[in-house]
């Protein structure tokens, strides 16, 4: 196993942060985009693949994958509210 490699992170900067951010907006309906869980249920049991449930556990991965550890560095130094507001986020 390895450390990710991204081309570009999601989040470079705050302006950048102020519309990723939007995406988690619970009251947003896209976010509950199922509407039939039983057809999405029998669809999961007859797959012939592996299903992964991905979830990550810690403040400093969701910012790694997100910022790069490298931007929340910079970020500490130049904009430590930013980062606060990150870390709430995550």
């Amino acid at each position: 196993m390895s450390v990710d490699q991204h081309l570009r992170h999601a989040v470079c900067d705050r302006a950048l942060f102020q519309g990723f951010k939007k995406r988690f907006d619970p009251r947003d309906p896209v976010r509950h985009a199922i509407t039939d869980w039983d057809a999405l249920r029998q669809q999961m049991t007859q797959r012939d693949y592996r299903l992964v449930i991905y979830a990550r556990c810690s403040t400093s991965g969701w910012l790694r994958d997100w910022i790069a550890m490298e931007n929340v560095a910079m970020g500490l130094h130049d904009d430590p509210a930013w980062v606060e507001e990150t870390m709430e986020l995550a």
